[in-house]
């Protein structure tokens, strides 16, 4: 080989060589880049270098010999980020491509519009998931790879086993606090401070339903990926096609050399000592500069002042130990935001926890929390010794879920209950069992009350105390009438949801109306009238609980479903309604039903299906069969209690009554002389308030309670369906009309 020339002839021979080594490092495959009129068609190899090295006359092999070293250490770089590159060249980084993650139209955007775009550019977010996305306040897909609540669940997630602990006291309830990993994450999302029931609903829309899934959530993934793509400068894959690719140095991307001059330790001693010179005075060649290569920019900035790269460092220290520490700041509490759609849902559970405190709400999503009732658990006022007490107890936790809401500036609520009203309760609960349940209907009034009508009453504690003190008769009515495994399934009813109060039975009662106004027909305009222009129906039922008024509607309904011609006058429906509102009959109707359980009556008795309706026409058989055979005809009163039940249970009951006088008549005839006493004896038998009462106390359902009878279905031997049944009693009735007309 000849012998190396020094100088300039021989700077250039190493800059010509740089040159070439970058050429082959930095060209993606099928992305061709013109150089030095040299045509290069595929990344780097064995070809293209030895090819290079032919044309390269003795200078340049001289100095690509000095520099093999370098060219080296360049194939190693290259070596070690290719699959980034290779990964950036096939739209795909972290296991996703872009086409995984965004819509077509996106498909052409930089990474930085995509991440300040809708949510809707990501796959699958459609009008109804941005209508959930909004009201969790994520607009942008920088909002959701930024979002908080994400970010700690993936945290806690991921944490080691040493780590977990701490993520979770930042960001998890206390109440939660000391259950498992493994428990955690299956809990909803609002088991975060911070985060409000509310957003349960919209994030369950989403499909992501607890904490384990909030903390793997696909679409949160992209967003973060895309937003990480943004703020490295990258561009999406499909917007740098046909561009040329960027310049790199011959040691490798200038991404991973600064990386790697970063991680070098710093010369912040003395002065590094000045390189010997080279016999001819020349600088030595790891010095020289190449004048006609402007790619090295940059890259000698180590080599500068050292005492201001030191700060630089320094501020770099100190705001990445801030940024890791932003979850124990203190963060005060600054002035509400003006645009409202900065608010992201707040709902602190945890009155000392500062974690969240910056968080604000709109109006709406103020009443919308204090909507949000969840019974007091923690709450005892006394020993519960008793079923009758437990269940009282249960009542006054769901009450105080609604009494220890209010707004923001209203003075706090009375304490429910007050010590005046606890200790009528511990007396109450030292009596016999009647006066326990005395109490429990009691409280069952006061929840549905407080629960079930819009405008909180002031004084809870002083109402109940009325009740007790004024309402004896029709507390004991309703024990009478009411079995106490009825009152206690209704104590130990959870409380109605926020939809369900609101919206769901705003709409029954609307249609309950408008299903009314049809039964009434064209023939009573002053009644409809009366409902559309005098308020008739808000007049009757106002200040009541929304199950009184719902069984109310559905009693007038289902009254003029079987007496087409009920409510000639707009009186008789206003004394019908205010009826359903005297105390006891209220009472009854709360302790008996949950608001859940008169909605659907209220939809049964609007419904035109057959099934229905053949139930309909086999119970006004029945009736009928009563008043034609027996003389009965029960009163509109007494067909309000058999209301309250289902069309199935009315017809059932009305079936056992009808078994139940036969089986009297019998009895009389064998142990009764005189056909006059048997009569008067069965007129006496025949009140329609004493028969249906053991089958509103469900002592039909009761084995212990039938003696002697047979369950009704079971009578023959077999059993035959209720509505089967219906259909072969009356069978029998026509067979006998016809018996009874041809043979007198």
């Amino acid at each position: 080989m000849p012998p190396k020339k020094k100088g300039k002839a021989s700077a250039k021979g190493r800059a010509k060589a740089k040159g070439k080594a970058r050429a082959v490092a930095k060209v993606p495959a099928k992305a061709p880049v013109e150089e030095e009129a040299d045509d290069v068609e595929e990344q780097g190899g064995e070809d293209e270098e030895n090819e290079d090295a032919e044309d390269t006359g003795p200078e340049e092999e001289a100095a690509q010999v000095e520099d093999g070293s370098s060219l080296k250490r360049s194939a190693e770089a290259d070596e070690a980020v290719s699959p980034a590159k290779r990964a950036k060249a096939s739209g795909s980084t972290s296991g996703f491509s872009l086409q995984e993650m965004v819509t077509k139209e996106f498909e052409e955007s930089s990474y930085a519009e995509i991440a300040e775009s809708p949510l809707s550019a990501l796959q699958g977010i459609g009008p109804k998931a941005m209508q959930a996305f909004k009201r969790i306040h994520l607009k942008t897909v920088r909002d959701l790879a930024n979002w908080k609540f994400y970010k700690a669940a993936h945290d806690i997630a991921s944490a080691s086993s040493d780590e977990a602990a701490a993520k979770i006291a930042q960001a998890i309830n206390k109440s939660h606090q000391t259950e498992s990993l493994d428990e955690l994450l299956e809990l909803p999302p609002s088991a975060m401070k911070g985060l409000a029931e509310v957003a349960d609903e919209a994030l369950a829309e989403l499909h992501v339903r607890n904490l384990g899934q909030l903390a793997e959530w696909k679409c949160a993934r992209w967003a973060e990926h895309i937003v990480s793509m943004a703020g490295s400068g990258e561009e999406a894959p499909a917007a740098v096609q046909g561009k040329a690719a960027p310049e790199e140095d011959a040691e490798g991307d200038i991404w991973t050399q600064l990386d790697k001059q970063l991680q070098a330790p710093l010369q912040t001693g003395a002065p590094p000592p000045a390189a010997p010179e080279s016999p001819e005075g020349e600088r030595p060649a790891d010095q020289m500069v190449v004048d006609d290569d402007d790619d090295d920019w940059g890259m000698d900035w180590k080599g500068g002042n050292l005492k201001e790269q030191a700060e630089v460092i320094k501020e770099i220290q100190r705001n990445a130990e801030i940024a890791a520490d932003w979850h124990k700041e203190k963060w005060e509490v600054k002035a509400a935001p003006v645009d409202e759609d900065d608010v992201i849902l707040g709902g602190n559970d945890d009155e000392d926890d500062q974690w969240g405190m910056n968080q604000y709400q709109t109006a709406e999503e103020v009443q919308a929390e204090l909507d949000i009732w969840v019974a007091d658990t923690d709450w005892s006022g006394w020993t519960s010794n008793s079923r009758e007490a437990r269940a009282a107890e249960n009542v006054v936790r769901k009450i105080r879920a609604r009494t220890q809401k209010h707004p923001d500036g209203a003075p706090p609520p009375e304490e429910f209950p007050s010590p005046e009203l606890a200790d009528v309760c511990r007396q109450l609960m030292g009596k016999q069992p009647e006066e326990q349940r005395m109490m429990v209907v009691m409280l069952l009034w006061m929840e549905a009350k407080l629960l079930e009508v819009k405008e909180l009453m002031p004084s809870p504690s002083k109402a109940a105390l009325n009740v007790v003190a004024s309402e004896d008769a029709a507390l004991r009515s309703v024990c009478a009438r009411v079995p106490i495994h009825i009152m206690l399934q209704k104590a130990g009813a959870s409380i109605p949801s926020t939809g369900l109060r609101n919206e769901d039975a705003k709409k029954v009662v609307e249609d309950l109306v408008i299903h009314l106004k049809n039964l009434l027909g064209s023939g009573r305009d002053k009644v409809v009238k009366a409902i559309d222009e005098n308020d008739l129906i808000e007049d009757c039922l106002a200040g009541q609980p929304t199950t009184v008024r719902i069984m109310a509607l559905v009693h007038a309904c289902g009254y003029l479903h079987m007496m087409r011609h009920g409510y000639e006058d707009e009186n008789d429906l206003a004394v019908t309604l205010v009826k359903q509102c005297v105390t006891d009959r209220a009472m009854e109707i709360v302790c008996r039903l949950t608001l859940g359980q008169s909605m659907s009556l209220a939809l049964e008795v609007m419904s035109d299906d057959e099934a229905v309706q053949a139930m309909r026409e086999k119970k006004m058989d029945a009736l009928n069969r009563l008043l034609a055979e027996w003389r009965l005809e029960p009163t509109e009163d007494n067909l309000t209690q058999l209301h309250m039940l289902s069309l199935s249970r009315q017809l059932q009951v009305l079936l056992s009554i009808e078994r139940d006088i036969e089986l009297h008549w019998h009895k009389l005839g064998n142990t009764v002389k005189g056909r006059e006493e048997q009569s008067r004896q069965l007129r006496s038998f025949l009140d329609f308030d004493r028969l249906i009462r053991p089958y509103m106390r469900e002592e039909d359902l009761v084995s212990s309670k039938l003696g002697q009878k047979k369950e009704l279905e079971m009578e023959s031997g077999r059993r035959v369906e209720t509505l089967d049944l219906a259909n072969i009693r009356q069978g029998v009735t026509e067979v006998l009309k016809k018996l009874r007309f041809k043979y007198n």
